[in-house]
């Protein structure tokens, strides 16, 4: 899995593969607001298996998993309300 650091470069990467060469400006497909709207939702989830595989061994697997259960609820959940907020 790509680290978190890699999202919008992977973003952009994806766009030129779907729309072509002019993609290569992500403003060319995504809007402002869908942008910082996708930046927010990546910041916030559980980014990689490691991650779940280490909150598991420190804090056990049902733990562990409620845990990334619930982070990647919020992330969505803020998500959807920076979207509605921005209003595009």
């Amino acid at each position: 899995m790509l680290r978190k650091e890699l999202a919008l470069q992977l973003l952009i990467t994806l766009a030129v593969a779907r729309y072509g060469a002019f993609a290569g400006d992500i403003t060319a497909f995504m809007d402002r607001g869908q942008i910082f709207t996708y930046a927010l939702v990546n910041t916030l989830y559980i980014p990689c298996i490691a991650t779940i595989a280490v909150l598991a061994r420190e804090i056990g697997w049902k733990r562990g998993l409620g845990v990334s259960g619930f982070t990647i609820a919020l992330a969505l959940a803020a998500g959807g309300v920076v979207h509605e907020v921005i209003g595009f």
